[in-house]
């Protein structure tokens, strides 16, 4: 089955598969334009699930040398990792091997390159700087990477639980078709998600990564203060049942 003869629900562009974030839709635009000739060579999603966390730890192993060369050749390999990481799901779109393995192993793997790059950065920047602050801000940044993540886990299943349609959370109201750039530029950068990738890309361009370091973890605390205030001030109306099930 060619790339023009599939559909876009089952080639990754349907709902719940298209791209909302800008850097999320050139990986996407790669990643279809590359799908095809993948499927050529035989490798199968599982393996480029695995050849995407590679990307990952050769990533966190250039960001522990510590040095401006070794912070570009990280950058470039967690961007190979991110191009790939959208690849595995279109191979299995495309080869009709979708499965919910599948998902959680990229979910897993996902996790693990958060934490393996922002160790790699941490390690390098203990090299050229006083080793204490930066281990605490990247044990801040972790916890509170793990805080977010646990309390937007809860949320959805409150939400799938009490089956809350049009939900305050739901991504689709967030993002609209019509939604001018500048738009889709503030909505990017204050998706936590989205606003680490990019401090790490800026802040080894411009051999930044200490204040990149201090500023992610301070936005992942401020975004987890928000979503716990936006959380119990929607889910008590929730209980007060102003809001239907």
């Amino acid at each position: 089955m060619g790339l023009k003869s599939m559909n876009n629900k089952s080639f990754g562009k349907g709902p719940r598969r298209q791209s909302y974030y800008l850097l999320g839709k050139m990986a996407r635009f790669v990643s279809l334009s590359l799908v095809e000739r993948i499927a050529a060579t035989g490798l199968k999603p599982n393996d480029l699930t695995l050849i995407s966390f590679v990307f990952s730890i050769f990533a966190a192993l250039f960001y522990s040398f510590g040095s401006y060369h070794g912070n570009i050749a990280a950058m470039l390999c967690y961007w190979a990792f991110f191009i790939v990481d959208h690849m595995d799901g279109d191979l299995a779109r495309y080869l009709g091997m979708e499965s919910v393995t599948g998902q959680i192993k990229d979910h897993v793997y996902g996790k693990l390159t958060i934490i393996l790059v922002y160790l790699g950065i941490s390690a390098g920047l203990a090299r050229t700087h006083d080793p204490a602050p930066i281990w605490f801000t990247a044990f801040m940044l972790m916890a509170g990477l793990l805080g977010s993540q646990s309390l937007l886990s809860k949320r959805k299943m409150i939400v799938m639980e009490k089956n809350i349609a049009g939900h305050k959370f739901d991504l689709k109201k967030q993002f609209s078709p019509s939604d001018s750039l500048p738009r889709i530029l503030f909505k990017e950068v204050t998706a936590l998600h989205m606003a680490t990738i990019y401090l790490i890309l800026v802040g080894s361009i411009f051999n930044k990564l200490y204040f990149a370091l201090v500023l992610t973890a301070g936005y992942v605390w401020l975004y987890y203060f928000y979503q716990i205030s936006a959380s119990i001030s929607y889910f008590k109306r929730v209980d007060k049942q102003e809001i239907g099930a």
